[in-house]
């Protein structure tokens, strides 16, 4: 009588190869589950005991400390072996920070040369413009002087000025005098308001303003000169000229990192054409 050799058996082959498999399971559990010893900042927590205690901690006290370190850490490992990022987009967002933080390349403090400052200033010529400029003058009723006649007053200006009157002698006296020279629109929100600002703005030169109402009174303007905003130099630019420069600086450094980055991890969008 012939008997089957044993491996010929369908049955007994699963059974030695799910024993197998089990193993393997078990003892990739067990590296798993292996003690990690961790390596407890000593000199540091001594340190901050000793900065908190204003004296030095006795060994009970620090190894009291280093148990709480421990436990940070344990819940930090763990945090790392479940990836709990990928479930937290709050915490996703604060490590890509952190990441870019640590990856970009400092930009160091030396300070930039001539030749970078002129660079910046032919990169962003928009930027470094003068504000532009206007010339004026203007005849006054003043609020104060005429609580209760000030239409009949604005009046008598108008057709004042459309004979053709000298109107350096129409009006009361304004509080800022008759006539302002190369003002900017910002010293003229500042001195008279907004409102009086966006008045002259859309002006046309030697056209006189109906009457412009600011907390002093109103007040007929004549444009008399406007000057383009000049290109400013670095001199005049100063501190504001090398905060950009550094600005300018960080965004280049953001440009190589994500170009770094793009190259060692490259995007495929499978069903997605490249065209």
């Amino acid at each position: 009588m012939i008997f089957p050799r044993p491996w010929h058996s369908p049955a007994l082959r699963f059974l030695v190869l799910g024993a197998g498999l089990w193993a393997l399971q078990q003892a990739a559990q067990a590296r798993h589950r292996a003690p990690v010893v961790l390596e407890a900042p000593t000199d540091s927590l001594r340190a901050e005991l000793r900065a908190e205690l204003h004296r030095s901690p006795t060994d009970a006290e620090l190894r009291a400390r280093a148990e709480v370190w421990a436990d940070h850490e344990r819940l930090f490992r763990e945090a790392v072996a479940h990836r709990v990022w990928e479930s937290d987009p709050v915490l996703r967002q604060r490590l890509e920070e952190r990441a870019a933080w640590a990856l970009r390349d400092p930009v160091g403090d030396a300070p930039p040369t001539e030749a970078d400052l002129a660079r910046t200033l032919a990169r962003h010529p928009e930027r470094y413009q003068g504000a532009p400029r206007t010339s004026f003058e203007q005849v006054f009723v003043a609020r104060a002087l005429h609580p209760d006649d000030a239409p009949g007053t604005l009046a008598a200006v108008d057709a004042a000025l459309v004979r053709g009157d000298d109107p350096a002698h129409l009006g009361d006296a304004p509080p800022f005098g008759r006539s302002a020279v190369a003002s900017t629109g910002n010293a003229l929100a500042t001195t008279y308001g907004q409102p009086f600002a966006d008045a002259i703005s859309g002006l046309a030169v030697g056209a006189w303003s109906p009457p412009v109402e600011t907390p002093f009174g109103w007040h007929r303007v004549r444009v008399t000169q406007r000057f383009a905003g000049q290109p400013l130099t670095a001199a005049q630019l100063g501190a504001r000229l090398v905060a950009d420069w550094r600005d300018d600086q960080r965004s280049d450094l953001d440009v190589r990192l994500r170009d770094r980055l793009r190259a060692r991890y490259p995007l495929r969008l499978r069903g997605v054409s490249d065209r």
